[in-house]
């Protein structure tokens, strides 16, 4: 049977790779429709799809960079990510002159 913590790690693993993938394809999509608007030079049926496609390219970052918001949090909250758990705020007694 396998520890909890490493099951954990592993999914926040996995999807922290998918996220990156992700984002590379939501960039590649967004400068994908800027090329398609550009070059439709007028047309605006063309113009259009590349406004369409920079618009779900937009969405998509905004999308992943919330989930990686959130599993953030919650790696830091568990304390499975790569800054450990959460810190303990600890007071330092001082003399008051």
């Amino acid at each position: 049977m396998l520890p909890i913590d490493f099951i954990i790690n592993t999914l926040f693993r996995l999807v922290n790779a998918l996220e990156v993938i992700g984002g590379i394809a939501a960039t590649a999509a967004f400068f994908f429709g800027l090329a398609k608007y550009i070059w439709a030079a007028g047309d605006e049926g063309k113009a259009k799809d590349g406004r369409s496609i920079m618009t779900w390219g937009v969405l998509a970052m905004f999308v992943l960079v919330s989930i990686g918001g959130i599993i953030g949090f919650l790696q830091q909250s568990t304390g499975t990510g790569i800054y450990g758990p959460a810190p303990i705020p600890i007071t330092i007694p001082h003399l008051v002159p």
